[in-house]
């Protein structure tokens, strides 16, 4: 298993993140698996953050491609935002 990712904040409380995975095949629970996924999310509150991106997937027997979207909610802040 592998995996890499990058992010940036960018402005009105935007942030853009690319990832790139690698899964070895372990059946009979998952199978081989890789893919390129790009995500955008949004801080509307410093508890509530909304993400929305898409999936290329590298091997197009599992998979070509999908889309996702998601809620965050934070109950407790671990660090100051700067």
């Amino acid at each position: 298993m592998g995996r890499a990712a990058l992010s940036r904040n960018l402005p009105l409380e935007l942030t853009a993140m690319i990832e790139g995975y690698h899964y070895a095949a372990s059946q009979p629970i998952a199978y081989r698996d890789a893919g390129i996924l790009l995500a955008l999310s949004w801080m509307a509150f410093t508890w509530v953050t909304f993400d929305v991106g898409g999936d290329a997937g590298l091997f197009p027997q599992n998979r070509r491609f999908s889309l996702f979207a998601g809620l965050t909610l934070g109950t407790s802040r671990l660090w100051d935002r700067q």
